[in-house]
């Protein structure tokens, strides 16, 4: 592998609207600012990325999927309909992560040993994410060749040397009654139907990932969303080759 020191990888992931988006949207913002030097800490702003490129998940494409899904899961539905929208949203985000795969590969290869570039990508989840989050819990309600399928998709994307070695992995994480009330501002097409048993469901199957809580940041509501930031880019600074290497080793298909 050719040098790509000048190239840093992201993973922002974290429960249903705990700021994941909004997190990378103003970091993208704040760290290529002018005034980057006077919103951060001085041995954080000292690094001079010269661009920031961002990978959030395409809500807006998954809007009928999304809202299929989370109908299925609250209205008690039959088997079957739940075994089929549970399938398609996760085909769906797969296939998202397949795409940004293959994007990341081409700005590695562009930018790769340019000492004139420092590039940081910050993405929004990650394949390991939906493989321990949102595929891992559904081995009960998917046939056993619909979950082998997931899992088989999602092992060859984690297989990229990307996410297998190159990606930092940040969860954020905001208490439940937060959540709760950001989805009720939200408003988004079947944000009514999330509950906040759902929501703790999913902490939990985040508490038990050995990979999404090496670096956990706080979002709470009085949380400053440059604190956040300047957590991100310590994380980056702190984050040493042996650290990426026990996160390679706890993959788990």
């Amino acid at each position: 592998m050719d040098n790509i020191d000048n190239i840093d990888i992201v993973a922002i992931g974290g429960n249903i609207c705990c700021g994941k988006s909004s997190i990378i949207k103003k970091a993208q913002e704040t760290i290529l600012s002018s005034s980057s030097s006077s919103l951060l800490p001085s041995n954080i702003s000292s690094i001079k990325y010269t661009k920031v490129i961002t990978f959030l998940e395409p809500i807006e494409e998954w809007e009928q999927f999304l809202l299929s899904y989370y109908d299925s899961i609250t209205e008690n539905h039959d088997i079957s309909i739940q075994m089929e929208n549970s399938f398609n949203i996760q085909i769906a985000c797969l296939y998202h992560f397949m795409k940004v795969t293959c994007t990341i590969k081409n700005i590695i290869e562009k930018y790769k040993g340019d000492s004139n570039h420092r590039i940081l990508i910050l993405v929004e989840r990650s394949p390991i994410e939906t493989l321990e989050i949102f595929i891992s819990h559904l081995k009960n309600i998917l046939s056993g060749t619909l979950y082998d399928l997931l899992i088989g998709l999602t092992a060859q994307i984690n297989e990229n040397f990307i996410w297998k070695e190159k990606c930092i992995y940040i969860r954020i994480k905001s208490p439940v009654k937060l959540i709760m009330e950001r989805l009720r501002i939200r408003n988004m097409p079947g944000d009514k139907n999330i509950t906040t048993s759902y929501i703790n469901k999913l902490n939990n199957f985040y508490s038990f990932s050995k990979i999404l809580n090496v670096n956990v940041i706080k979002n709470n509501i009085d949380t400053k969303l440059t604190d956040i930031i300047s957590n991100i880019l310590n994380t980056i600074l702190n984050t040493t080759n042996s650290t990426k290497n026990t996160i390679n080793n706890t993959i788990q298909y």
